[in-house]
């Protein structure tokens, strides 16, 4: 299965400069996303029954961002990330949480 979202599910602002690992993570997913502005971003993690387990609300700056989500929480299995701005889905991808 692709790690990549379809076009049709992402808005154009972000669609570029996402990059997320490690896959599998164990105590944290470190989620890069290079902004185009000054913007706020929320990050939300779903369980394989579609169950929202995580939402993380940050701020990001124009340029380069690393986000290091904590996900002690979580326990072993496939989750859902979903990348949210301005109430737009800008990216969505399949990564593995190991014990």
């Amino acid at each position: 299965m692709s790690n990549k979202p379809s076009d049709a599910d992402i808005s154009q602002t972000m669609r570029t400069g996402i990059q997320w690992y490690p896959n599998p993570c164990q105590s944290s997913l470190i989620v890069e996303i290079n902004s185009p502005e000054n913007q706020s971003l929320r990050l939300d993690i779903f369980d394989l029954s579609g169950r929202l387990v995580k939402e993380v609300h940050t701020e990001l700056r124009s340029g380069a961002n690393k986000l290091e989500v904590d996900t002690r929480s979580l326990s072993a299995g496939m989750y859902t990330l979903q990348v949210w701005n301005k109430g737009l889905l800008q990216h969505r991808a399949r990564f593995s949480k190991q014990d």
